[in-house]
């Protein structure tokens, strides 16, 4: 999965718009003007893939699902930069499993989407 399938998937989920809060190099998703998606636009070589080529993209997640996620994928740890308690952060690579990371997101967005307050939820779904 690349960055642009990333931001396809993400960007079209209700309320959604794309930020760069903290310079150009992390593109932050957010819903309700809450994260739910941060994307290190800074490629990293990929040590599973000689010449290959990966990035990080950091999630919010439930804690008992952060830490089975983290005890069970190499290539999930607690978030950078973020609560380790309640984020992760993901390497992803071409060989990234496309419906694992959709599901992921898709956890993501729900799980901040459902913090909001019933009004903002209204004002989104409008």
């Amino acid at each position: 999965m690349n960055r642009d399938e990333i931001k396809e998937f993400v960007i079209v989920k209700p309320g959604v718009i794309e930020d760069f809060p903290f310079g150009d190099d992390v593109s932050v998703f957010k819903v309700g003007d809450k994260m739910f998606l941060l994307m290190s636009l800074e490629n990293i070589e990929n040590p599973e893939k000689e010449g290959g080529i990966c990035f990080r993209i950091t999630l919010k997640a439930k804690p008992e699902d952060v830490d089975f996620y983290t005890d069970n994928f190499d290539f999930i740890t607690r978030g950078y930069y973020t609560n380790k308690r309640h984020w992760v952060t993901i390497t992803v690579g071409e060989e990234s499993d496309r419906e694992f990371l959709m599901k992921l997101m898709g956890e993501s967005y729900d799980l901040v989407f459902n913090s909001l307050t019933k009004k903002k939820k209204e004002e989104i779904s409008r």
